[in-house]
């Protein structure tokens, strides 16, 4: 033995010490990386100071055999005496309780991107999440050394990481990655067998021998990672896959971008900034390129559904999901009533109401994260990027997770409701025969949100715009007939006007315009989202863009700031959000489809929703957010960390019944009668044959089994006497009354563990792992 593995064999304490190094190398990087990931306090030293006294704590109490169980055992009895001979303990119980669930509660507010707390409790919280990933890190790879959990809980760490700044996310990384492939190192106990080492000093010696090896494949993955290009590393699939995991677990605490929000103000719309109106002069700059479809489209860009009497107001709340993600089809094709119409049931030519149709956008000039859609999106490819991923809220908005960029396309197949048919009004008329709006069954959010009228006298029972529009409809129920009146009302009697005079600010904006009955696209489509509303029709603000039709070759035009345009959208059964234009002029075709919940109406609301402070730009973004609706995903919640968790408790019952049947005292406790126990270590052989590819034959004895191994394997070569004595002891037990003898059940579980060992070193580690879940 040369003078380094006498060094080594020397001190177990030194090995102790080394594998306590690299747990607290890794616990200290996982901690830094989650905190960061999390925001919260990251004080490197101070947690890097904590995990190593940690960690030297849990040494000295769980390294020998039965040392934690005494030490938890008397700390547990000197805090009850302490506890429960106060005298007012019933008060120190309530308040201790009460805490905890105060805590308890601001941890689920904080990753829930809710209410942040105090920073005494964040940083309590820090420190917590310290302490249980150095209670994860020290008995995953110090005490029993499980790498491959280490490997998952990194690689999973990192991925919420990988927007992180790369000079701040690397080196807790590299930190962490050296553990673990140091654990991988330290994982050959076959050649600890072979080498007749002592098994903890070379341990420490395989794991020392594997830092710069470790250390220089880090280096060299990082190096790669910033020279090769990000294509090679990237998968959208992959990417989409962790997206809709993160959308189940984390809620971001804020937009993280304001700059992809679509407002046509951002093209000389809403010149008065705080409120409705005014005059404006539009922008010529150019935006996209339509290729495609030729006829007139309407762009839906963003949708607004509170309105307080003077401006749009847009939910700040609305969450977003993966576009094409199995996770959320059915949010999908509720948001886009993409089952809807249902021609099977609608007496009706498909061709007089909806057609599919396919587009291309190219921004030009200024890259886009709003995907501007005409109807209901069926399928949507980008082509000229890496990098694409889509997401889409309940109102139907569609949002790229990455910058769109000049000259990069987005192909859309989508379904439009044909308004240039000559069929279009009376087939629409005919769907909504006989289906009043108060037998309708519209989702509650639609009925708060797209019926919900202002705190104004002039929208109350007798106020003068409620009168107006009940002597505009008359006695008509067909619920499209109402739009259609209150649509053909607008544009006969009010004029299109870009130099409008400045509206009062203590007027209501509708009331306004119908008195002057001149404006543009924002004053018609605000007047006729309400008047739709006090009629009892849901609907809703939309802005985008107005494309006109093309005659030149592949339908392509050039959308400027002066084709910004607003619209309304109505709510109508069985066909969902349609839109309806009721500005004059080449802008006011009656355009594709578009999104939200499928439903019907019941009746208008009375009472004013709270509505949450806005301004004309939503503060919607494609983020990772959460699911739509509690309700429908919980179950995928609490499946997918069943899913998850499931392996884990299998592998630690394993390893710990497979611990359990390897000690002596267990298997006596549990199979005190020598019989019991000799037949156990026969049905472990012969599972272990199975695995090893011996099937045993119907009706072959021990003796049988053992000559055909014989001839056709050498597993069992020079174990002669062994597995005679095994022999005799197993055919008794099968065969007869008798119990073996001390000898013959020792045989018994010597073959039984050199078979275990065999499996090992001729299968592979996966079979080997499956016999301990399977079989134990």
């Amino acid at each position: 033995m040369n003078n380094q593995e006498h060094w080594f064999s020397g001190s177990r304490l030194i090995s102790v010490l080394i594998k306590i190094a690299y747990a607290w190398s890794y616990a200290w990087g996982v901690t830094q990386l989650v905190l960061i990931s999390v925001q919260l306090p990251s004080e490197r030293v101070k947690y890097g100071i904590y995990i190593f006294i940690l960690l030297i704590v849990l040494a000295v109490l769980t390294w020998q055999r039965y040392s934690l169980l005494i030490f938890a055992g008397i700390l547990l009895v000197g805090a009850a005496t302490v506890f429960f001979t106060g005298d007012s303990w019933q008060k120190k119980a309530a308040l201790i309780a009460g805490e905890a669930r105060e805590f308890v509660e601001l941890a689920i507010a904080w990753f829930g991107g809710q209410a942040p707390g105090s920073s005494a409790n964040l940083q309590i919280l820090a420190l917590l999440i310290c302490c249980g990933l150095t209670l994860f890190s020290y008995f995953v790879l110090a005490r029993f050394n499980l790498p491959f959990l280490a490997l998952l809980l990194l690689v999973a760490v990192g991925v919420f990481n990988s927007s992180a700044d790369p000079w701040i996310f690397f080196p807790w990384l590299f930190l962490s990655g050296i553990a673990v492939i140091a654990a991988l190192a330290r994982k050959q106990s076959w050649t600890y067998h072979q080498l007749l080492w002592r098994k903890y000093q070379c341990q420490a010696r395989f794991m020392i021998q594997s830092l710069p090896v470790a250390a220089l494949s880090l280096v060299l993955a990082f190096g790669f990672s910033r020279i090769l290009p990000p294509a090679l590393f990237h998968s959208n699939y992959t990417e989409g896959l962790i997206d809709d995991i993160a959308d189940l677990f984390i809620t971001p605490q804020s937009t993280p971008d304001q700059s992809q929000e679509f407002s046509i103000g951002a093209f000389g719309f809403y010149p008065l900034i705080e409120r409705l109106g005014g005059p404006v002069s539009l922008s010529s700059q150019p935006v996209m390129q339509i290729d495609g479809y030729p006829q007139a489209l309407l762009l839906r860009g963003a949708v607004s559904t509170l309105y307080d009497g003077q401006h749009w107001i847009r939910i700040q709340n609305n969450e977003t999901l993966r576009f094409d993600s199995p996770l959320w089809k059915r949010e999908q094709i509720s948001a886009f009533n993409l089952d809807l119409p249902d021609f099977s049931k609608l007496k009706v030519n498909r061709s007089s109401l909806t057609a599919k149709i396919n587009y291309r956008l190219t921004p030009i000039d200024h890259a886009t994260k709003t995907i501007f859609l005409a109807g209901r999106p069926f399928s949507i490819i980008q082509n000229n990027s890496d990098q694409f991923q889509l997401y889409f809220d309940a109102d139907g908005q569609l949002f790229s997770k990455y910058w769109l960029m000049p000259g990069q396309s987005v192909e859309l197949q989508t379904n439009i409701f044909t308004d240039n048919q000559p069929g279009y009004q009376a087939s629409l008329l005919q769907t909504q025969a006989g289906q009043l709006e108060a037998d309708s069954q519209v989702p509650e959010e639609i009925r708060q949100n797209d019926l919900q009228l202002p705190d104004r006298a002039e929208y109350q029972t007798n106020g003068e715009l409620n009168q107006i529009v009940r002597d505009l409809i008359g006695q008509e129920k067909n619920p499209y007939g109402k739009v259609r009146l209150l649509r053909e009302y607008l544009m006969q009697n009010c004029q299109y006007n870009l130099h409008v005079s400045v509206p009062p600010a203590d007027v209501d904006f509708v009331s306004w315009f119908l008195q002057t009955k001149e404006g543009y696209c924002v004053y018609f489509a605000t007047a006729l989202t309400m008047m739709c509303r006090l009629s009892g029709v849901p609907a809703r603000f939309v802005e985008g863009f107005y494309a006109p039709s093309s005659n030149q070759p592949g339908g392509s035009r050039t959308i400027s700031g002066k084709n910004a345009h607003a619209w309304t959208e109505v709510y109508l059964n069985g066909l969902g959000w349609v839109p309806v234009d009721a500005t004059p002029g080449d802008s006011s075709p009656q355009p594709g489809p578009s999104p939200i919940p499928s439903a019907t109406i019941t009746s208008m609301p009375t009472d004013k929703p709270a509505t949450p402070q806005a301004s004309i730009s939503p503060a919607i973004s494609p983020g990772a957010e959460n699911s739509g609706d509690p309700a429908n995903t919980a179950w995928i919640v609490w499946g997918l960390l069943f899913l998850f968790l499931m392996p884990i408790g299998f592998f630690f019952r394993s390893f710990w019944l497979y611990q359990k049947r390897h000690q002596p005292e267990w298997l006596k406790r549990h199979f005190p009668d020598e019989r019991q126990r000799g037949f156990f270590y026969w049905q472990e052989i012969v599972k272990i044959f199975k695995g090893l590819g011996i099937q045993p034959l119907s009706g072959e004895t021990p003796h049988q089994l053992i000559d055909r191994i014989y001839l056709e394997t050498n597993w069992l070569a020079g174990r002669k006497k062994a597995v005679g004595k095994m022999l005799i002891g197993a055919e008794k037990i099968l065969y007869s009354q008798h119990a073996p003898s001390a000898e013959e059940l020792a045989a018994l579980e010597s073959i039984y563990l050199l078979l275990e060992l065999t499996l090992l070193q001729n299968k592979n580690w996966i079979l080997f792992v499956l016999r301990r879940i399977c079989y134990h």
